[in-house]
C-alpha cells in the first residue's frame, strides 16, 4: 500500500509545485475517513486533485500505531491532519484534540440598592459577617446564580430575589457568559463600598495538534 501512496505522492507533488503551493493539507474525521474525497487544502482554499489519492492516505493513516490513540493530555483524537511538503517529500501526520483552559475575564461593579444593602444589615445582625460571596456559573446557553451564597466566615446564606436580580445585572457587563464553553465565577458585597463585584473567569476550549507520525519518502 506505502508503495502505491508514494507513487501517487510523487505524481501529486509535480502538481502542487506547479500551482504554487508550498504544502499541501489533508483532513479526516475522528475514524480516519476524508473530510473532502480528493480534495486538499492549499494556502487556505480547497483544491480538487488530479488524481484519486484519498482512500490511499485513509488507508495509510488506518494502519499507523497511534490512529485513534490519546492526546498526552489524556483526551481522544477527534480527528487527524496530513501535511504533505512536496520538496522535502515528507508527510506529517497530527492528531488533533481538544484542551480545555480558563482566561481570567475581569471585574465588573454594580452599586447595591437601598433595599439590598437593608437585606444584607439585616443579615449582618444576626451574626453573619461580610463581605458576602455568591458563586455563579454558566456554559451551554443556560448560566445560573446559585440560591445560597456566604460570608466572610463561610456561614450560608439564601439569596432573596432582589439580591439575585442584582447578580444577573452585575453579569449583564459579560455579554455571553452563559453561552458556549461558558464561564464561572463570583460576586462580592461590599456593603461599606455599597456594591457587589463580579469576578468572571472564562473557560475556553481549543483545538490542538501533536505529532503522531512522520513518513519521509525519500528513505
Amino acid at each position: 500500500m506505502e508503495k502505491e501512496l508514494k507513487t501517487l505522492l510523487v505524481i501529486l507533488s509535480k502538481f502542487i509545485k506547479t500551482i504554487g503551493c508550498e504544502k499541501a493539507i489533508f483532513d479526516f474525521t475522528y475514524d480516519g475517513n476524508s473530510y473532502y474525497q480528493n480534495k486538499m487544502r492549499c494556502n487556505g482554499e480547497y483544491i480538487n486533485m488530479p488524481i484519486e489519492i484519498s482512500p490511499f492516505l485513509e488507508k495509510y493513516l488506518d494502519q499507523l500505531p497511534d490512529f485513534q490513540g490519546e492526546a498526552s493530555n489524556g483526551s481522544e483524537y477527534h480527528g487527524y491532519e496530513m501535511i504533505f511538503d512536496p520538496t522535502k517529500m515528507t508527510i506529517t501526520t497530527y492528531g488533533l484534540y481538544t484542551e480545555y483552559d480558563t482566561q481570567d475575564g475581569g471585574t465588573s461593579s454594580v452599586e447595591l440598592t437601598d433595599d439590598v444593602i437593608a437585606q444584607f444589615e439585616k443579615l449582618v445582625s444576626e451574626g453573619y459577617e461580610q463581605p458576602f460571596y455568591v458563586d455563579f456559573s454558566g456554559g451551554g446557553d443556560s448560566g445560573y446564580v446559585e440560591e445560597e451564597g456566604s460570608d466572610y466566615k463561610s456561614k450560608r446564606f439564601k439569596l432573596t430575589p432582589l439580591m439575585d436580580d442584582l447578580c444577573y445585572q452585575g453579569l449583564q457587563d459579560f455579554g455571553g457568559w452563559e453561552i458556549n464553553e461558558g464561564s464561572q465565577g463570583e460576586i462580592i458585597f461590599d456593603l461599606e463600598e455599597k456594591e457587589a463585584t463580579v469576578r468572571l473567569t472564562w473557560n475556553t476550549e481549543n483545538t490542538e495538534t501533536e505529532v503522531i507520525n512522520i513518513w519521509n519518502l525519500n528513505k
